[in-house]
């Protein structure tokens, strides 16, 4: 029943406003039901031959507060540019999780990255990423990382870069068409 969000948050409350339904998590930060906490929209274009950010999000202080708890994101987009080699990377906390190398495109089109990160520790979780690129010389690529030393009481950065090099390398030769993130509470807590 629609109603008014608590003043002060608590952990592990449903809530429910005109606006739509909330959950929190053990830290006290309040997330729409469904998890979705960054939805991307706007074609974002790679810059010159440097790497770009496309889409980046920074998650508030504590969204992975306890072991388990976990981010999904999904990206989509295209590579535009025959004669220019390609490369994605995907970074969490500040580390590459996820690198394509540079990408040799046969064929225009599209792209797409999914990602996991789950806390496995006060100061580690595990990445994995998949991501399939047609037309390109590597189809599908995957990635396992154990990640260390992370400070899940700050915000972290989750993002996707692009770099378009080689000899026409340039602007604009890759871009990210949409994408989202996720955030999941711990097996734990439901």
């Amino acid at each position: 029943t629609a109603g008014v969000l608590l003043t002060t948050i608590e952990a592990l409350v449903d809530e429910a406003n005109a606006q739509g339904c909330y959950q929190s998590n053990v830290a006290l930060n309040r997330y729409a039901c469904g998890g979705v906490i960054a939805d991307f929209t706007t074609d974002a274009n790679n810059g010159t031959t440097v790497e770009t950010d496309l889409y980046t999000y920074t998650t508030k202080a504590s969204t992975l507060a306890a072991t388990g708890e976990k981010l999904e994101a999904w990206y989509s987009g295209t590579f535009n540019d025959l004669t220019a080699t390609s490369q994605l990377k995907i970074y969490f906390g500040g580390t590459a999780i996820a690198d394509t190398g540079l990408l040799t495109v046969s064929a225009t089109g599209g792209w797409s990255a999914n990602v996991l990160v789950i806390r496995t520790g006060s100061t580690t979780a595990r990445a994995v990423v998949t991501i399939n690129t047609p037309g390109a010389s590597t189809a599908l690529y995957t990635s396992e990382t154990d990640l260390t030393g992370l400070t899940f009481t700050n915000t972290n950065i989750i993002k996707i870069t692009g770099t378009a090099a080689g000899a026409s390398g340039g602007s604009n030769d890759i871009t990210a068409k949409l994408g989202t993130i996720y955030w999941y509470g711990s097996a734990a807590n439901v």
